[in-house]
């Protein structure tokens, strides 16, 4: 397959790009050099339908494949506005976006310390980031010490509101890394931003979720070895099946989306026992979940990798 045929397979194909995948890993630097391109052009607003389509798959071949060029000009994506990243990364964002960071990043630490100090990047970007920056420190290309201190009063430092998910991210950074020097801190300020998020909703992020995460790391240290959190990316063939917008249940849906054609957003009337577009109250029904609770959907997977998205808004 030519590279045009393949980011074409990877825009348009109902079912898993298979063959265009396998055609991309077994020739890697080739691909490459041809991928870097199409990042740019998507980072600079340049680029066309087919390679935007294309994009959420591209990523996870990128990640895949593991060359350290894609990071940089995907990170120049990763700037874009959150409605843009929506659009271009859908669930990929909170799903898998660290494991490919992890993957293409490299020796470059500082790059992820910068983008988390930019608070114009989306917060659940800047979570994808953390995740990327604490496998550096747990696997030892960044020092411990110097975590420590990128750390220590990073939320109060860069300006977080009390609703930005990198407070979520933070605790998560510093239990994984067992750094104890920064209860003090946590029990100044969860508690506060707490009670601001009380009548949001949002979920808590609380001292007793902090402390323990924490409790748990310092009596297993390696824990992170089993969090897929922390590992590089690995398999997109694996990962796409499992994706909902490759499914028969969601091609059956856009066809009776499709047929009826109005775009309507309806809702169902239980106690009349049919559709109804009466107008009616959302409720939040995740707003008693924890953090690291699993997740109500079923998915087994933890709360803050699921659907946490859709009880605080738009990736």
């Amino acid at each position: 397959m030519t590279f045009e045929e393949i980011i074409r397979s990877f825009a348009e194909s109902e079912e898993v790009p298979e063959a265009a995948i396998r055609a991309a890993l077994a020739a890697p630097t080739a691909f490459v050099d041809r991928a870097v391109p199409v990042l740019e052009r998507i980072a600079a607003t340049k680029s066309g339908d087919v390679e935007d389509r294309a994009l959420a798959v591209l990523v996870h071949v990128l990640g895949e494949i593991g060359d350290g060029r894609a990071f940089a000009p995907l990170m120049r994506v990763l700037k874009l506005p959150t409605e843009e990243l929506e659009r271009l990364l859908g669930d990929a964002v909170t799903e898998t976006l660290g494991s490919v960071l992890i993957a293409l990043v490299g020796d470059r630490a500082s790059d992820l310390e910068e983008a988390l100090a930019d608070l114009d990047i989306d917060d659940f970007v800047r979570g994808a980031l953390f995740e990327a920056w604490t496998a550096q420190v747990l696997t030892e290309k960044v020092s411990r010490e110097r975590a420590g201190v990128f750390l220590a009063d990073y939320p109060v430092r860069v300006g977080l509101d009390s609703s930005d998910f990198g407070w979520s991210s933070w605790v998560s950074a510093v239990t994984a890394l067992g750094l104890a020097e920064t209860t003090d801190f946590a029990r100044r300020h969860l508690p506060d931003m707490a009670a601001l998020t009380s009548n949001l909703d949002v979920p808590d992020v609380t001292i007793e979720d902090f402390e323990r995460e924490l409790a748990e790391t310092l009596a297993d240290p390696d824990r992170w070895k089993a969090d897929p959190n922390y590992q590089p990316f690995t398999g997109t063939i694996e990962e796409l099946s499992q994706w909902h917008g490759y499914s028969e249940a969601f091609r059956e849906e856009t066809a009776r989306r499709k047929a009826r054609g109005s775009g309507r957003a309806w809702s169902f009337d239980e106690d009349e026992g049919s559709i109804s577009d009466k107008p009616y109250i959302a409720e939040n029904p995740y707003k008693d979940v924890g953090r690291n609770d699993p997740c109500p959907c079923g998915s087994g997977k933890k709360f803050k990798k699921c659907c946490l998205n859709a009880a605080t808004g738009p990736t």
